[in-house]
């Protein structure tokens, strides 16, 4: 994947985080080797999505945000690309624990686009939510 695929998911991930974090918070953004590839985990405290809502983040258009404030637009493009080079994006959200998001990033993405990665494959079970990351986000 190229390195301007990879900070334009990053970035997003981030945007979004630091937005529903408007009185700060911790972010954390942890990788972490995976069979054939790499994990990335991109952890907020901020308010978290509601439950109706998670299945539909990835959806273009769709957005919890006031019209000034972006298009919904950024969580769709990040999961076409990440879907695009084999990888998969997953989000996670529960109340006063924030929302993870974790992306499988492939070496070697096969040559047929969009064969879906489980982010959670061939993880041990203790690795899957060890974050220690406190640096304050203002």
């Amino acid at each position: 994947m190229p390195r301007d695929h990879h900070t334009q998911v990053l970035l997003n991930l981030v945007k979004n985080a630091q937005e529903a974090m408007p009185t700060g918070g911790t972010l954390c953004i942890k990788t972490a080797p995976w069979p054939g590839g790499v994990t990335i985990s991109v952890l907020d405290e901020g308010v978290r999505i509601p439950e109706d809502h998670l299945s539909l983040v990835f959806e273009p258009f769709f957005s919890t945000k006031q019209d000034s404030m972006g298009m919904g637009l950024g969580l769709a493009v990040s999961y076409s690309i990440i879907a695009d080079y084999g990888g998969s994006i997953e989000v996670e959200s529960q109340p006063g624990k924030g929302t993870l998001f974790r992306l499988v990033l492939v070496a070697d993405p096969p040559h047929t686009a969009r064969e879906h990665v489980d982010a959670t494959d061939n993880l041990p079970e203790d690795t899957r939510k060890q974050y220690t990351c406190r640096q304050e986000v203002s």
